[in-house]
């Protein structure tokens, strides 16, 4: 069977969309549209992309006209999370692949209700072809596998905008998307959970395993990334090197020596083109365990 070719438009390209750019390049697809917010900011960053990364997209900031005049088939969405929900009906009516930031969708005027209803009709619309970046999982499935899991600890320190509860929204599907690589489908159980305007903390069990997250977010202070299973810890280490290259290593109590792992953003990336690129062919979406993610969220956070 003939690969699929891919037209590839990014719906929001600063923060995080340029990161998208970067891992997309490197695999060799080019985008050819941009979505932004509007005319001057859609402008300015098509040319401040293709400028770096010597691309040739077409500036849109309206959807509708994406979608109408180009041949896109393959996008990723990055726009903030309460449009998420907008974009994914127009997308998945056209038939277009979607590789959608995390959470799948997230609104806090939305009610449980309206969460799930929201949530089933997307698990139902027949052109699904989506996939949600919880890249995180990525750095389980690089480690050592565990045959017994008593705790799992998870710790995500951050500089970015969010504040009280949406820190647990942003931060969230990091720490379920491992815990499902590490365990498979769970039970939550006795969840409790401490919020003030910087931090987000959470305890409960996961089937039998006890699990605590600590999340914060605060201007100045240090990134962190690190998890602890059972008694093994590891820190995630990123570096810079001459080349002007970013690679990725876990520091752990367990090894001599730093382990060298790949970009978990780059292996989900790969995982969703490959699946783009054969026409889905025998292969389905990540939609059910992102699924299970959003019904813990909606379960513990509306």
């Amino acid at each position: 069977m003939e690969k699929a070719q891919i037209n590839y438009a990014l719906i929001g390209a600063s923060g995080i969309g340029s990161v998208h750019a970067r891992i997309l390049k490197k695999n060799k697809i080019f985008i050819s549209s941009i979505l932004g917010s509007s005319e001057k900011s859609s402008l300015s960053t098509t040319n401040n992309l293709n400028q770096i990364y010597k691309m040739d997209a077409k500036p849109y900031y309206s959807i509708d006209d994406l979608l109408e005049s180009s041949s896109v088939n393959t996008v990723s969405l990055c726009v903030p999370n309460e449009m998420h929900f907008f974009y994914l009906k127009k997308l998945l009516n056209h038939k277009i692949n979607i590789l959608c930031e995390k959470p799948l969708f997230w609104n806090s005027n939305l009610s449980k209700k309206d969460f799930l209803e929201s949530l089933e009709f997307l698990r139902e619309h027949k052109n699904r072809s989506l996939f949600v970046n919880t890249s995180s999982k990525f750095y389980i499935s690089q480690i050592k596998r565990y045959k017994s899991i008593k705790t799992f600890e998870f710790n995500f320190h951050t500089n970015g905008t969010n504040t009280y509860s949406n820190i647990g929204v942003d931060l969230m599907p990091h720490g379920l998307a491992m815990l499902l690589e590490l365990v498979g489908r769970g039970e939550i159980s006795l969840f409790e959970k401490k919020i003030t305007k910087t931090e987000f903390s959470a305890s409960f069990f996961y089937n039998d395993v006890k699990v605590k997250f600590f999340f914060s977010n605060k201007k100045n202070q240090k990134k962190i990334f690190s998890f602890k299973i059972n008694e093994d810890f590891y820190e995630r280490i990123l570096f810079i090197d001459s080349s002007k290259c970013l690679n990725f290593f876990l520091k752990s109590n367990i090894h001599e020596k730093r382990i060298v792992i790949k970009d978990p953003f780059e292996i989900m990336i790969e995982e969703f083109l490959s699946y783009c690129k054969n026409q889905n062919e025998n292969r389905k979406d990540s939609f059910e365990d992102d699924a299970f993610i959003m019904l813990n969220m909606i379960e513990n956070l509306v």
